[in-house]
Parts: structure tokens; C-alpha cells; sequence
């Protein structure tokens, strides 16, 4: 019966990925490469290093606790899980990108909402907590559409960076104030602040 249950339960989600799919053509394929993109980490490490030259320790201590988060969770739950991508266990399915590595849990997902939803907690702004919420479900979906995850596999990571930023600011602001003070200590012994300086002067 348990294995019953889960070949229903995967045929349902090949049928969503395939069905996601049947909309495919040279435009929509391009729309959700792109969105897909925010869901690659080196936007955001890019940001945090901008953030770190600009003297603001927070965003990056913040960017650092959510790349440990993914470390700790994502990467191990797809070596231990190790699902297959949606096009070797469906079919009429095709991957639109790389097929490397394993489906479960969706680590574009994971990066873009976390990344983003940690980014607009810091600032306090409404707008753009559900912004980057919403930025979150679109990079879910375009993971879908480009064939690369099912829908459990972004669910959860939507799920779990959710609750991962949660508790960064409601538990773990310590943990976030000693990497902060870890970071200013990089930032006083590098040369970055001495060219800033010396810009400035």
C-alpha cells in the first residue's frame, strides 16, 4: 500500500510538471530561465560583498547564516533523499537545464526566498517582505516549468527558508551579532576600508 501510495503520488506531480510544461515556447522558456536566476546564489553574494565594501556588517553577517543554513539543511536532505530529477522518473518531461545533482529539496527556491525575505526583514518594509515572498513562489514555479523540480521539492524549501529567516531574527539574533562582530574584525584588518579612505580623502 505505502508503495502504491507513492507511485500515485509521483504520477500527480509528473502530471503538474508535464502540464506546466505544455505551455513551453521560445519566450515562456526565457521568462522562467531568467527568473530562475535569482535563484543562484552569486546575486546575492555579490550584493552582501557590495554591502561589506559599503561598511554595512548586517546584510552580510545575515547573507553568511543563510549560506550555512543552506549547507546544513539543503545540501545534505539531497544527498540523503536523493530524488530523481522530474525528467528521469516522468514521462513527456524534459529538462530545460542542467540535470546534475538530485530534485529534492529545491536549493533555487530555498536561496531566492531566504535571501530575499532575510534582505526585506532587515529593512523593516512591508512591501517588500511580500515582494520577496512573492519572488520566492516565481522561482518555485519557474523550477517547475523548466523541469528541474516537482512540487513537493519547492514547497518544502519554500517552507523551510521561511522559517529559517523566522528564526534568525527571532531566535538566533545572538548568533547574528557575533558574526557581525566577525565580519567588522575582517573588514578593520582588510585593505577595503583604507582604498575607501583613500578615495575619500
Amino acid at each position: 500500500m505505502m508503495i502504491q501510495a507513492e507511485n500515485n503520488s509521483s504520477s500527480l506531480e509528473c502530471k503538474i510538471v508535464s502540464k506546466a510544461q505544455k505551455s513551453r515556447g521560445r519566450y515562456s522558456d526565457h521568462f522562467w530561465k531568467i527568473w530562475s536566476l535569482f535563484g543562484l546564489p552569486y546575486f546575492w553574494l555579490l550584493m552582501g560583498i557590495i554591502y561589506f565594501i559599503l561598511g554595512n556588517f548586517t546584510v552580510p553577517a545575515l547573507f553568511m547564516i543563510i549560506t550555512i543554513s543552506y549547507v546544513l539543511i539543503v545540501a545534505p536532505l539531497k544527498l540523503i533523499i536523493k530524488r530523481p530529477r522530474p525528467q528521469q522518473k516522468c514521462d513527456n518531461v524534459e529538462s530545460l537545464i542542467s540535470k546534475r545533482k538530485f530534485s529534492f529539496p529545491s536549493g533555487h527556491t530555498f536561496i531566492a526566498t531566504s535571501f530575499g525575505l532575510v534582505l526585506a526583514f532587515y529593512f523593516e518594509d512591508f512591501f517588500w517582505v511580500i515582494a520577496m515572498l512573492s519572488l520566492g513562489i516565481v522561482v518555485g514555479a519557474s523550477r517547475i516549468f523548466l523541469g528541474a523540480h516537482f512540487l513537493t521539492d519547492v514547497i518544502f524549501s519554500y517552507t523551510i527558508a521561511v522559517l529559517v529567516v523566522i528564526l534568525i531574527f527571532w531566535v538566533l539574533s545572538p548568533l547574528v551579532n557575533v558574526v557581525i562582530l566577525i565580519i567588522q574584525g575582517i573588514y578593520i584588518i582588510s585593505p577595503v576600508k583604507y582604498l575607501i579612505l583613500s578615495q575619500l580623502c
